[in-house]
């Protein structure tokens, strides 16, 4: 299976250190998959994946089934042509900022694309966002689990 994961940056931050544990963890088991980071801003790694890392231009191009982990990410995915999934994990309130509340209508636009599923870390963010947007999420990710999100991938394509 190809899954990309579309971040800001895999610098010094949690949910790049959080994802790639996770992915190398995976891969050392699931030679097979093929798993791909995108990044919007190029840093040095918080830890040293065992993926290809690709700019965010690439996810263009990309076929697999992709994750984005914010608004910007989402927004660049949405208009991706290629990618067979658009999904989007909500991990923080980022549009509880202040700054973020002035471009609500644009938040609002991607949180409620029809192709972009969107997956929450916990049942709390899963209970804020639809209280918010009133939208269901599609799932419930904990703890990155790429086994749990690729099992949800295959049960998404049997339904199909």
């Amino acid at each position: 299976m190809k899954i990309g994961f579309f971040l800001k940056d895999i610098g010094n931050n949690q949910i790049a250190f959080d994802l790639i544990t996770e992915i190398n963890k995976y891969l050392k088991t699931n030679k097979d998959d093929a798993i791909t980071i995108f990044v919007e801003n190029i840093e040095s790694p918080v830890k040293t994946p065992s993926c290809p890392v690709m700019q965010a231009t690439e996810v263009w191009s990309y076929t697999g089934n992709v994750v984005a982990t914010s608004v910007s990410t989402a927004t660049k995915l949405i208009q991706a042509v290629s990618p067979k999934r658009k999904m989007m994990l909500v991990h923080s309130p980022e549009w509880f900022n202040q700054q973020n509340i002035v471009r609500y209508e644009g938040i609002h636009q991607v949180f409620m694309f029809p192709r972009l599923e969107i997956l929450t870390i916990d049942e709390t963010y899963n209970k804020l966002f639809l209280a918010c947007f009133n939208r269901e999420p599609s799932l419930v990710w904990k703890d990155f689990s790429i086994k749990q999100l690729v099992e949800h991938l295959n049960n998404e394509r049997a339904k199909q």
